[in-house]
């Protein structure tokens, strides 16, 4: 299996000063997040990487190197433009095999690969997502599903949309088909985003999209207090812990009369009122990683 990781990230929001490294070289418990990605992916299958960068290249492609010593074979393309998240991986169409993934390099990702690509092969879309709930959905992109995990529109965080487009957030996680990359991004150089450009754009085209949803460790680091955590949940064990094969405590938590006020018929979200106390209760299952359905 092939991934393209995508590190051009500056990382300004972690660090104002102007000597710090590229966000994707930036340490968590000593290992930057391009160690612990190629850490993880590496041993699931995934032997092929291209590495996308920008900012400061030569410091990720000399800490990085040709992948030998992970195993792997890395190979490093530079944007000497900024071409956006889709744009740079057009601009390797001609690196890339029929299927890969994309990995955000921002991202601390512990996912069950195999078990991802091949619902995306079931589901005969062109990109399948990694989607989860997270603790910041408003400031997050949501991705809006049927009940099979087919993708019917992205909530973008700036549209403000609210309850009504769920708290299923893109992970930055992708499975991509080759030819989704050669007849939805041109090849003009403009730079383009997955999430604001693209996806909207074979939806409305009538392409297929799926959702996989999981519940597996997938964490930005992308602010100091998102980097912090990160590093709490790395020396706790935290990411292992919540992989798919690891057994997990979980809680099942009926609706009416222990989440929300017990009210017959509910039909629309105006007769909804949560029992004081609950949404606090959720709130510490979640920060215990705890399954709650």
């Amino acid at each position: 299996m092939q991934a393209v990781i995508l590190a051009g990230g500056k990382g300004t929001r972690l660090s104002a000063d102007p000597d710090a490294p590229p966000k994707p070289l930036t340490p968590l418990g000593g290992v930057s997040v391009l160690d612990h990605l190629l850490g993880r992916i590496g041993p699931q299958g995934v032997g092929d990487i291209v590495i996308c960068s920008s900012y400061r290249a030569d410091m990720v492609e000399r800490a990085i190197g040709d992948g030998a010593r992970y195993g792997l074979r890395v190979r490093h393309v530079v944007e000497r433009t900024p071409l956006g998240t889709a744009g740079a991986v057009r601009a390797v169409a001609d690196l890339l095999d029929d299927r890969f993934l994309v990995v955000y390099g921002d991202v601390l990702a512990d996912v069950d690969l195999a078990a991802m690509v091949a619902f995306h092969a079931r589901s005969g879309a062109l990109a399948t997502l990694a989607v989860h709930p997270n603790d910041h959905p408003f400031d997050s992109d949501r991705v809006v599903t049927d009940r099979h995990g087919k993708v019917l529109r992205m909530a973008r965080k700036e549209d403000s949309a609210g309850p009504e487009a769920g708290a299923l957030c893109n992970a930055a996680l992708y499975v991509v088909e080759r030819r989704l990359v050669l007849d939805h991004i041109p090849d003009d150089g403009v730079a383009r985003d997955f999430a604001r450009d693209v996806f909207p754009s074979v939806l409305r085209g009538g392409g297929a999209l799926s959702a996989w949803r999981t519940t597996e460790y997938l964490k930005d680091m992308g602010t100091p207090k998102r980097r912090a955590r990160v590093e709490a949940d790395l020396a706790a064990g935290v990411p292992a812990r919540m992989r798919r094969a690891s057994s997990r405590p979980a809680v099942l938590l009926d609706r009416d009369g222990v989440l929300v006020e017990d009210v017959p018929y509910i039909t629309k979200t105006e007769q909804v009122t949560l029992i004081p106390g609950a949404a606090s209760a959720l709130a510490r299952l979640n920060a215990s990683h705890t399954l709650a359905a």
